[in-house]
């Protein structure tokens, strides 16, 4: 292959890296941008707030399976404890 004028081509090449500088793009930036947020991101995220400021452990459930356990009245459901576990290795099997 044989390329003629080679320096038109290279000068060709370094406009364009001139012009492609980052400062330059930043310089023409508008003040006139904006972003809108719809209605059902702000809920989103007003939920996400109060999730976040929610305590990890809620100490009134807690209390009251303690005091259950304590009185001797916390009875536990066999079977409804071996389908949780059957139905917890079968969603285990599916993911692999």
């Amino acid at each position: 292959m044989k390329i003629n004028n080679l320096p038109g081509v290279l000068q060709t090449y370094t406009k364009q890296a001139k012009v492609q500088n980052p400062k330059d793009v930043q310089k023409g930036k508008s003040e006139n941008d904006a972003m809108n947020v719809s209605g059902e991101a702000k809920t989103f995220s007003a939920v996400f707030q109060a999730a976040k400021k929610a305590p990890e452990i809620r100490e009134d459930k807690v209390n009251a399976i303690k005091q259950a356990i304590a009185n001797d009245e916390y009875k536990i459901d066999d079977e409804q404890v071996v389908d949780k576990l059957i139905e917890s290795m079968s969603r285990d099997k599916r993911s692999f």
